[in-house]
Parts: structure tokens; sequence; C-alpha cells
């Protein structure tokens, strides 16, 4: 009998600690958002913290804007902490035009791609599904040497004007990248 209600008073603890709501862990989503960007650095990006970081609910669309150079690598990084669920991430360029989107299942997204243009990305961070509150944060990755003729994007808000958005014929594709593993 005393070994029957000690399996009880052990399911009971267990449950209890299991129906605890998740908290946000800003610090934990900084830290997953580094461990992705080890593979990147290990490929020559030059990782740049950001202010890009936060607490959201599900359904919260966070936006921002990074300055880009024609012809330089790019590499956006989402990492959460265990509340999130899924979260997407969306690059628009400076008219509009969706350049990529990760939209994977999955608590950390990544894009990379290859700027076509000078002036300014929009990306969008989307707390698609959540445990209450989750903590997130975006690292920007470069890599490259801005061609000769690109002048540098202004920073704030202004952003340098876009004579078109299509990307030139010999720019590699665009990708979402794999946000884990080597």
């Amino acid at each position: 009998m005393k070994s029957s209600l000690l399996k009880v008073a052990v399911c009971l603890v267990l449950a209890a600690a299991a129906s605890r709501p998740v908290q946000a862990d800003p610090a934990e989503a900084e830290d997953t958002a580094y461990r992705m960007a080890k593979k990147f650095v290990d490929k020559g990006f030059a990782m740049a913290p950001t202010d890009h970081s936060g607490v959201a609910g599900s359904g919260s669309a966070i936006e921002f804007l990074i300055p880009v150079n024609k012809g330089l690598d790019y590499v956006f990084l989402v990492g959460t902490d265990k509340a999130a669920r899924e979260v997407d991430l969306y690059v628009y360029d400076d008219v509009g035009g969706l350049i990529l989107d990760d939209r994977r299942r999955g608590r950390l997204a990544g894009v990379q791609f290859r700027s076509p243009y000078n002036g300014t990305a929009k990306v969008y961070m989307v707390m698609q599904s959540a445990a209450g509150l989750s903590g997130w944060y975006v690292l920007v990755g470069r890599r490259g040497t801005a061609r000769p003729d690109s002048a540098v994007p202004t920073t704030g808000s202004g952003a340098a004007p876009v004579s078109g958005s299509n990307p030139p014929a010999n720019t590699p594709p665009l990708s979402t990248v794999d946000p884990v593993g080597p």
C-alpha cells in the first residue's frame, strides 16, 4: 500500500512540474543564436551582435532594418528559448519584394542570400506559436567584399534608393539555411 501511495505521489509531483508554464528566457535565446552562428563563422561569416532581441507571444511580428551592400553574402539567424514552438523569418528588399523566407516548422529560423543591391533589407521575425511568452534573439552575419562600385548604404531611417529589386542572372541562388548542426 505504501508503494502505491509513493507511486501516486511521484506521479503527482511529476505532473505538477510538467504543467508549470515555461517562462521566457532571452538569455537562452541569445545562447541558441550564437550556437547556430558557429557553423557560419566557420564558413567565413563575420557575425554581429544586434539589438534585435526580446520577448514575444504567439502571433507577434517584429520588423527591423539591416543595411546591405551589393555582392555581400548575408545570413540572418533567429534563436529562441524553449517556450517558442514555431518561428518564421521573412526578408524583403527596399521596394517590398520578398527576397527569401524560412517558414519551416520549428523554433529556429535562418536564411542566407547574396545582396543584389545597395540599400536596406527589411526583416520580419514572426513568432507563430509559443507557450506563453518566448525569448528571441537575431544575429546578422556578413561575408565577402563589397563591389568597388558599391556605395555603403546609409544607416538609420534613410535607405539608399534601389533602381531594381530583381537579382542579376549570375547571382547565386537564395537559400534557407539549416540553422543547426555542422
